[in-house]
């Protein structure tokens, strides 16, 4: 049976693929570091994916959204509870007490508002211009340090 689906305009998937791309390149090391630690090499690959289809435009909006979907349910911890999925043994190894955990949360939210501008993307068409600015913005306000496997606490903290 042929799909009568319309596929969204260029314009949105230029934007959608503008706007995540924007984001991997600004905070891709340190999501590939969380995902290592929450879904190990596994997590990784995927991510990786994600950031080549984005790159080389591959990727429609419904497609970024499902990946960015199962990015964020690995940073939101979907599966840690689940004795059958590899996540519950990455995560079981994570102390609770680090630092990491709290950059986690961090990308969680950030996964969280990217995957809410791109859907907006697909379903608005004055959208694209708002979810930009938002993501300029969220970047520019953000001081936190990002997840960085290179870099001490300490040092961070006197930075």
């Amino acid at each position: 049976m042929l799909s009568t689906t319309t596929p969204p305009p260029s314009w949105i998937t230029a934007a959608a693929t503008a706007l995540v791309g924007a984001y991997i390149a600004t905070r891709g090391d340190a999501l590939a570091l969380a995902a290592e630690r929450l879904g190990g090499q596994p997590a990784v690959a995927r991510l990786s994916r994600l950031r080549d289809g984005v790159t080389a435009g591959h990727l429609s909006p419904s497609r970024t959204a499902g990946e960015l979907r199962h990015v964020l349910a690995l940073l939101m911890l979907d599966h840690v509870a689940d004795p059958d999925r590899d996540e519950a043994g990455f995560f079981a190894m994570i102390d609770p007490a680090s630092h990491e955990v709290h950059k986690m949360c961090l990308l969680a939210e950030e996964v969280a508002r990217l995957l809410r501008d791109v859907r907006r993307l697909a379903s608005h068409p004055g959208a694209a211009a708002s979810a930009s600015l938002a993501m300029r913005k969220s970047h520019e306000a953000d001081s936190n340090p990002t997840l960085d496997a290179d870099s001490d606490p300490e040092e961070r903290a006197a930075a």
